[in-house]
């Protein structure tokens, strides 16, 4: 199954689902808080938070921009940085490899030609 939440302002989402069984009875599966961030036109969500061996984005446009990702620790150092993206109007996923890195906070930004800067945290486990 699949469903879909149309997210028109920065925020945190929490999700679970409900799992009925034939028999009447139910569980809850584990809460996934997904953090959105919008501005001008460009949108920015961690796909799944804590993170173990990639970090999925979905990076929404209004419009045709180029851009490119960064990975910072939490003293700020640079831990990754993407080739330059072409992100064509609409939703790109995006995934990055994290095996490598420690368990810890991290930062991701999104930087579009234009000038605007997004920011998510994310926590790999």
């Amino acid at each position: 199954y699949t469903a879909t939440h149309t997210i028109a302002n920065a925020a945190k989402h929490y999700y679970r689902l409900k799992m009925i069984d034939k028999d009447g009875s139910f569980t809850y599966s584990t809460v996934v808080i997904l953090h959105s961030q919008t501005r001008g036109g460009v949108q920015l969500q961690v796909l799944g938070n804590p993170v173990q061996n990639q970090l999925n984005l979905s990076l929404q446009t209004s419009e045709y921009t180029k851009a490119s990702l960064v990975l910072r620790n939490t003293v700020g150092s640079v831990v990754y940085q993407s080739q330059p993206l072409t992100l064509a109007a609409g939703t790109t996923n995006h995934t990055i490899a994290t095996a490598q890195l420690p368990a810890g906070v991290y930062l991701v930004e999104l930087l579009t030609s234009n000038g605007n800067k997004l920011e998510a945290k994310f926590i790999k486990q």
